[in-house]
């Protein structure tokens, strides 16, 4: 075997070890996930029907607050597409879709706090973690305390 074709072969090996490693982490294959045998504990009937209540596709005038949301939305874009731009009338309609994201979003933390209050300490945690993987935020670890701040 010839040089080159010697490092022809390693370099299409060493090409698809990097494929499979990118692979992995774009994956997470290598993230640690729960321990094994851990699992929230199950929720008693009454407590699913609270859970239910926070389910926005349950909610009256879930549609009506979607089609606001996305006509405020489509207002943002008209105005950012308008010609001659007008730069008030954007402000605005950022005002008013703020207004309406923050007004869907109050109605919503109160139906939380209603159904948490309602909760076993274990089942708001179970709460916290469905609330923190729906907001793309990482799970924390179970055996794991919280990480120190470091003194100033």
């Amino acid at each position: 075997m010839n040089s080159h074709r010697l490092w022809g072969v390693a370099l299409g090996i060493s090409l698809a070890v990097n494929a499979f490693c990118i692979a992995a982490l774009v994956t997470n294959v290598f993230a640690p996930g729960p321990e094994p045998g851990h699992r929230p504990p199950p929720l008693p009937p009454e407590a699913r029907a609270l859970f239910r209540q926070i389910d926005p596709r349950e909610l009256p005038g879930f549609r009506d607050s979607m089609d606001a949301l996305r006509q405020r939305r489509g207002e943002v874009r008209g105005a950012l597409t308008a010609q001659p731009f007008d730069a008030d009338r954007l402000a605005a309609a950022f005002a008013e879709l703020r207004q309406a994201e923050a007004d869907r979003a109050a109605f919503a933390h109160q139906k939380i706090g209603e159904v948490a209050s309602r909760l076993t300490p274990e089942q708001r945690q179970a709460l916290a973690e469905l609330i923190g993987r729906r907001r793309g935020m990482p799970r924390p670890p179970h055996h794991a305390a919280p990480p120190e701040r470091p003194p100033r």
